[in-house]
């Protein structure tokens, strides 16, 4: 009972063990999904925040050269150089108050007229701007993008100025550089590990396009494209609409779990991922330490069960060693019944008394019968001598043996000797 008791608690066990792991491994990877959903999604609305302040800044600045005379005598080329110096001096404070990469003023023609900060393309670039946005009358977005023989990605906020009476006179563009605030801000992700990375990406024909530099690829920003045809890529999946569960093979070939969410505003995505190996350590760290303890517990209970099975056989062999240790004993006191007992047995068989030769003195006294019937029939008998028969007294074993059989006709009226069969109850 004990040993089926103990069996089945090491099936509970083991059970209970494999439930547990199972349990806490979805438990873990489903937490592990909402903190990289979390992570995406907070650093999309922290980006929406910034487009949107960056959009908000402009249009305020833009309002501000409408009120000022001395940018306006610059745009329309009346200014003095006391006048440039006032406005340079202007346009650098907010430059750096802003952390633009350069602000430059064109005039209706796209030629610029005032510029703080290095410049991200040629004169034919600005001009292409001028004419976009005095086109769209409104603040014109620029994507990040990297100009014909330039390195340095840059994105760009653009709005036509007017005059109060609302006639154009040039218009304001304002380069950002995203390594000013964007790209630390998506390098910025505490509890990221050794493979943990933001990447900001966005679809750009039948590919998409990395907007940022990854933080295990570095120098890759609106450089690196892949592909809409590879659907294993979490990236790809993003820009098609998908934002959970995200599971495949990241742009290095390493499988990695992932989130997206987009950026409001914008058709930017932000892209949470971390290379599955490395999410799953601790988990995996945890589910052996706990198999190890399993198996310990299970070796311990076998072992039990193991001493448990040994004690109850030990027993078996005991019991059926004393048996035989009985059975030997009782063959023989039978075997010294029947070798040296001095008078016949009788025995009883199913109420049946049969007369066998029980050892060799039975047998004598039967011997010793049929010599006084001999002795008897030829006249040798002490009470039957005849002529010419010599007297003589009997002999003393025969009277031993007469008086032997006399003592057992006494005791049970007649002799019998042993029966055939193995006794079940005997009397002397």
């Amino acid at each position: 009972m004990a040993i089926a008791v103990l069996t089945f608690l090491i099936l509970g066990l083991a059970l209970t063990g494999f439930a547990y792991v199972t349990n806490q491994q979805r438990a873990f990877d489903a937490e592990l999904r909402v903190r990289l959903g979390a992570t995406a999604n907070m650093k999309a609305v922290q980006l929406g925040a910034w487009r949107h302040a960056r959009a908000a800044a402009a249009e305020v600045l833009a309002a501000d050269i409408r009120l000022i005379r001395v940018v306006q005598r610059v745009l329309l080329g009346r200014a003095s150089s006391e006048d440039r110096e006032q406005a340079i001096g202007w346009l650098k404070s907010v430059r750096a108050q802003y952390l633009y990469g350069n602000i430059i003023l064109t005039d209706s023609h796209g030629e610029v007229r005032l510029s703080v900060g290095p410049l991200f393309g040629a004169p034919e670039h600005y001009r292409e701007l001028t004419e976009k946005v005095n086109q769209a009358g409104s603040l014109l977005f620029n994507d990040i993008h990297v100009e014909k023989d330039r390195i340095q990605p840059h994105m760009g906020l653009n709005i036509a100025l007017t005059t109060a009476a609302g006639e154009q006179i040039g218009a304001l563009l304002l380069a950002i550089d995203p390594r000013d605030y964007l790209y630390p801000l998506m390098h910025d992700w505490p509890g990221s590990g050794r493979t943990g990375e933001l990447l900001l990406v966005r679809r750009d024909g039948d590919s998409v396009l990395y907007l940022n530099d990854t933080r295990l690829r570095p120098g890759v920003a609106v450089a690196m494209r892949r592909s809409l045809a590879l659907t294993d890529l979490p990236e790809v999946r993003a820009v098609q609409g998908a934002t959970d569960r995200l599971d495949g093979m990241d742009y290095r070939g390493e499988a990695v779990i992932a989130a997206a969410r987009p950026v409001p505003d914008s058709n930017w995505i932000v892209v949470a991922k971390v290379d599955r190996k490395e999410a799953f350590a601790p988990q995996n760290r945890n589910t052996i330490q706990l198999l190890a303890l399993l198996v310990a517990l299970l070796l311990c209970s076998a072992a039990v069960v193991m001493l448990l099975i040994r004690r109850h056989t030990e027993r078996i062999f005991r019991e059926k060693y004393e048996a035989e240790l009985a059975r030997q004993a009782l063959v023989g006191r039978y075997d010294f019944l029947t070798r040296y007992a001095n008078d016949a047995i009788l025995l009883s068989d199913h109420g049946l008394f049969q007369r066998r030769d029980a050892r060799h003195a039975a047998s004598g006294v039967e011997a010793a019968r049929s010599r006084r019937r001999i002795c008897a029939a030829v006249g040798d008998h002490p009470g039957n001598q005849g002529p010419g028969v010599r007297n003589r007294e009997p002999a003393e074993g025969w009277q031993r043996v007469s008086d032997g059989d006399q003592r057992s006709s006494d005791r049970g009226g007649r002799s019998s000797l042993l029966s055939e069969h193995y006794p079940r109850h005997y009397r002397a």
